[in-house]
């Protein structure tokens, strides 16, 4: 999944989307049953703050989930994880599981980001 962040992360080089966060984390989640998945995404599915490496100024982040059972992932190739995630993810931005904070451009972020996770998943899918 580097590889997947490794083609997200330029097309948000020099762009803010207010409410001083500075972090994106989209997180894949198949540990289980439904009841467990669950646990695992309100973990994940939140704004926080994180400490830089070596002390110094903590950056606001937003992380989001998403969630299948791990039999769907089952003999899929990297690519083919990167596709569904892509696929989950634009799907979760259009209503986000957690409350968002005042002054975040959401519209702005999830059209930026549904961006990047289309060309990603064409990259997944080409030969």
């Amino acid at each position: 999944m580097t590889s997947l962040q490794n083609l997200i992360s330029p097309g948000f080089d020099d762009k803010t989307y207010g409410a001083g966060l500075s972090i994106f984390q989209g997180v894949l989640i198949a540990v289980g049953d439904p009841e467990e998945n669950a646990r695992f995404e309100r973990r994940h599915n939140k704004v926080g703050r994180i400490s830089a490496p070596g002390g110094g100024p903590r950056d606001r982040f937003l992380s989001l989930s998403v969630a299948l059972p791990p039999s769907e992932l089952e003999g899929l190739n990297v690519d083919g994880v990167r596709l569904v995630f892509c696929q989950l993810m634009s799907a979760a931005l259009k209503a986000p599981p957690l409350k968002l904070p005042a002054g975040f451009a959401h519209g702005e972020f999830a059209r930026d980001l549904d961006i990047m996770l289309s060309l990603a998943a064409a990259a997944a899918l080409s030969p």
